[in-house]
């Protein structure tokens, strides 16, 4: 199945889990998506192998930005009609405190998207969403179907 009709099939179900093979690093650590109160939110769940301090239990600064950089790419693809699959091109993230060894959760905003640009702002927290404990600014290249 094209990664086109994939998108098609999950928009119509509801459903953002779905698309996730076509995202492999989110597959390699354990993200999963779902849709909560209309809003997409996606779900880093704790395995000892994201552990990046042992000492601290603290989680792996590159788990906390992959899942960052999936739930932007993902949100573009859910939120904006008519376009393949988008390219990270600049993802800058910002470390506000440790990650524990727990559920991480994140949310994206598209700040500003035109024809080939789009701007996505993203959080990650783990109790409350009002804490997050790491957010980013992604810039991704959009590629509109062909008319």
């Amino acid at each position: 199945m094209s990664v086109l009709q994939a998108l098609a099939n999950a928009k119509e179900a509801n459903d953002p889990q779905s698309l996730l093979p076509y995202f492999p690093y989110a597959n390699a650590i354990g993200i999963s998506a779902s849709l909560s109160e209309g809003q997409l939110v996606a779900q880093l769940a704790f395995d000892q192998h994201i552990i990046g301090d042992l000492g601290a239990a603290a989680l792996q600064g590159g788990a906390i930005s992959t899942l960052l950089e999936s739930v932007a790419v993902l949100a573009i693809v859910w939120e904006i009609d008519k376009i393949q699959m988008p390219q990270l091109m600049n993802h800058s993230v910002e470390y506000l405190s440790s990650g524990r060894p727990k559920p991480t959760f994140a949310r994206a905003e598209i700040t500003r998207h035109g024809h080939q640009i789009a701007n996505v702002r993203t959080i990650a927290w783990q109790d409350d969403q009002s804490t997050p404990i790491a957010a980013a600014h992604s810039h991704v290249l959009l590629h509109p179907m062909a008319k």
